[in-house]
């Protein structure tokens, strides 16, 4: 899916459908975390603070071991 930034003041904005909100679990006026990872910008629904603390340990782990792996596997062919 393609979409188009939008100029607000002096930042763009993201416009984000209530169809895509709805498919990652988020409302219209929930929050969203944002991760740059490499070129991509992920959206995903924010988490608890103690949840998140947990899962961020999780995550730096699987980089840790298999980070290369996920480089090779995200790099076009």
């Amino acid at each position: 899916m393609i979409k188009t930034l939008s100029k607000v003041g002096n930042s763009s904005a993201l416009i984000l459908d209530k169809t895509l909100l709805e498919l990652i679990g988020v409302g219209e006026r929930g929050e969203v975390e944002l991760q740059v990872q490499g070129d991509r910008l992920v959206v995903m629904p924010a988490k608890s603070g103690a949840r998140q603390a947990e899962l961020d340990a999780a995550h730096d782990d699987l980089l840790s071991r298999f980070g290369s792996a996920y480089q090779r596997l995200a790099t076009p062919a």
